[in-house]
């Protein structure tokens, strides 16, 4: 799944944030983030996407926009390093590793924005899909050829079971994670 669409995910089931109740108090609860106004516990959820099958769980987390780029720099390295002579595949590596959380929350940020909607306090924001999204990524490019940390067709294979049961894992981990 793509960042857009976790981030779109986060912002139709709304956000998290203190409101103020009739005592007085302020209560933490989820905000729906058209209207602005508190959801009722247990009240209906907005509709999810139609589409909810065993492929959306292999794939929920992938961030497929850094991906991409990523599989475009694997395929650049050979002539960016005789370009440049320091960019390796490790730097690459770590760099789209470190790109995708910050790519989530910059997504997540300006949906927020152009929907008018506040800025969460920073303890709401996605925390969970920025981190699964990166443990997705790290495994999901050990999968693709010409990774700097496997090597062999026996390490392929194996990386790439790995990334279907991670995706597969982080998916079965999300009701733990997130309310």
């Amino acid at each position: 799944m793509s960042l857009d669409s976790l981030t779109t995910d986060v912002i139709r089931r709304g956000v998290w944030a203190f409101v103020p109740q009739p005592d007085g108090t302020l209560a933490y609860q989820r905000v729906d983030t058209q209207s602005g106004q508190p959801r009722t516990p247990g009240g209906p959820e907005p509709p999810k996407d139609p589409v909810s099958n065993a492929i959306s769980v292999l794939t929920k987390y992938i961030p497929t926009e850094v991906i991409t780029l990523y599989v475009a720099a694997v395929s650049a390295a050979p002539a960016l390093r005789a370009f440049t002579g320091y960019i390796d595949m490790v730097r690459i590596y770590w760099v789209y590793a470190v790109l995708t959380p910050v790519t989530l929350l910059l997504i997540y940020l300006g949906k927020l924005k152009r929907a008018n909607q506040p800025l969460p306090p920073s303890q709401f924001w996605p925390w969970w899909r920025m981190l699964a999204a990166t443990v997705a990524f790290l495994v999901w490019a050990l999968a693709i050829p010409g990774n700097p940390y496997v090597r062999g067709d026996i390490g392929g294979v194996l990386a790439a079971f790995g990334a279907l049961f991670v995706s597969t894992f982080l998916t079965l981990l999300e009701p733990f994670f997130e309310p």
